[in-house]
This record gives C-alpha cells, sequence and structure tokens, in this order.
C-alpha cells in the first residue's frame, strides 16, 4: 500500500458561511483532480474554522493582565544538586 499526498492548488480565500465542500469540489474540478473510492482528504482545522466564522481579530483584543496567583521557580546550584521549589517567584 502507497500513501500520496497531492495538494488542492487555488482554493480562494475561505470567509465565513462559505460552502467548504464546494469550495474543496470546484477547486478539484478545476486542477482536474478526481478522487477515487477510498481517498481520504484532509483539512487543516484553520479553513474549517474560517468557514465557520470562528476565528479572533487579534488587533481587537485587549489582553487582561496576568493573575498569577503563585510562581514556583526550580534552581540548581552552581555544584549541580537540585534546588528547591518557591513560591515567591524568585530562585530558593
Amino acid at each position: 500500500m502507497a500513501v500520496t499526498l497531492t495538494p488542492i492548488p487555488n482554493i480562494p480565500m475561505v470567509r465565513p458561511g462559505d460552502d467548504l465542500a464546494g469550495l474543496l469540489i470546484a477547486a478539484c474540478e478545476r486542477n482536474a483532480l478526481a478522487p477515487a473510492d477510498g481517498d481520504v482528504v484532509v483539512v487543516a482545522q484553520k479553513i474549517v474554522s474560517k468557514a465557520e466564522g470562528r476565528y479572533v481579530d487579534l488587533a481587537k483584543v485587549k489582553p487582561s493582565p496576568p493573575r498569577w496567583t503563585r510562581i514556583r521557580v526550580w534552581s540548581r546550584s552552581s555544584s549541580g544538586s537540585r534546588g528547591a521549589w518557591c513560591g515567591s517567584g524568585r530562585a530558593c
């Protein structure tokens, strides 16, 4: 059994609400690609999310301040022996 990977070129930019299956079929037809029985089509999650409208414009996101309640730092002494966990955020 052989595994062959064939990219589907010329898929247009996907927008929310697009028919992803229709876009893939049209791209296959334009490129004379005909999947056979038993073939598997793999699609990246990113293109699915875009078609579903599940993405965020990061330019519009205002990050909140970190809510760190405890930072643990693992340290080693210069001799290579193991240090200890500290809850203060600094090496022990």
